[in-house]
């Protein structure tokens, strides 16, 4: 999740390149029952989701962005709920997420949301996701064959067919975040405590596994956020830039990676 400007998000709505050959691009206009309202623009590869947001993420407080991980066995999220609560001391919060749909007066059943706590005037969320299996069965999509509900079929069912041969966004294979110390050392147990290996990179801390390696990078002072994403590519590409108002470029090329830059917002300026 990435928080734009006006003037970005609306340069990449608009933006002929990343609807016809970067990714699977859709809007999403939603009415939660956790959030209300709002819009936001997806990027999609296979299996993974850059979503951008150009307001005020609705919400209790204000947010820059987050991190959303998603499990494909019914019961993993209140599973790893526990498991950070009883071995580790993070507390989260739980709730079931419902959409607002006609015919559905008390919405339908959504996903499962943790929210991780990361302090009380954190502007960055980690959230760890579960869609229910009535909304999977909705979109269309088809469980694995020990009933896994998996991010690729829930991101075909969502988007449309599976990305074009041609289409460029292979995953999300990277990402750097900028947060407080002691931001850094919370995600680092959670993820940590989900299976990922963790090294340290000078001040950096490092987290990953076979398919995704995230930087988190202390800061006490600059707005908290991500300021970067590596996506893999289906092919080697010449390079060449896009740039989304003054805050935010995607650089492509000149090998198989595109690596996008934000100046992460800070949402009171989207107020004024």
């Amino acid at each position: 999740m990435v928080l734009l400007d006006g003037a970005a998000y609306g340069e990449v709505r608009a933006n002929r390149f990343l609807n016809d050959h970067f990714a699977r691009v859709k809007g999403k206009n939603a009415n939660s029952s956790l959030a209300g309202r709002y819009a936001t623009v997806g990027l999609a590869g296979r299996e993974t989701l850059l979503e951008l947001f150009g307001a005020p993420v609705p919400g209790p407080r204000p947010v820059t962005g987050g991190l959303v991980f998603s499990f494909p066995r019914v019961g993993s999220a209140l599973d790893a709920r526990r498991l950070l609560a009883e071995e580790y001391g993070v507390g989260s919060h739980h709730e079931l997420v419902r959409r607002a749909e006609p015919g559905e007066p008390d919405g339908r059943p959504w996903y499962h949301l943790v929210s991780v706590d990361l302090g009380a005037d954190s502007p960055f969320v980690l959230f760890l996701n579960e869609v229910t299996p009535e909304y999977y069965a909705a979109l269309g999509a088809r469980p694995g064959p020990n009933g896994e509900l998996s991010r690729a079929a829930y991101l075909d069912g969502v988007l449309g067919p599976p990305p074009d041969p041609e289409t460029l966004m292979a995953d999300i294979a990277g990402a750097t975040l900028r947060l407080r110390p002691e931001r850094v050392r919370r995600v680092s147990t959670v993820l940590g405590a989900l299976g990922y290996a963790r090294d340290s990179d000078g001040a950096d801390t490092v987290v990953h596994d076979d398919t995704i390696r995230l930087r988190l990078r202390p800061d006490d002072t600059g707005v908290e956020g991500l300021t970067d994403v590596e996506v893999a590519l289906t092919a080697t590409v010449d390079a060449a830039e896009h740039h989304f108002g003054a805050t935010s470029r995607l650089a492509v090329g000149p090998d198989d990676r595109a690596r996008w830059s934000f100046t992460p917002v800070d949402p009171a300026e989207l107020r004024r």
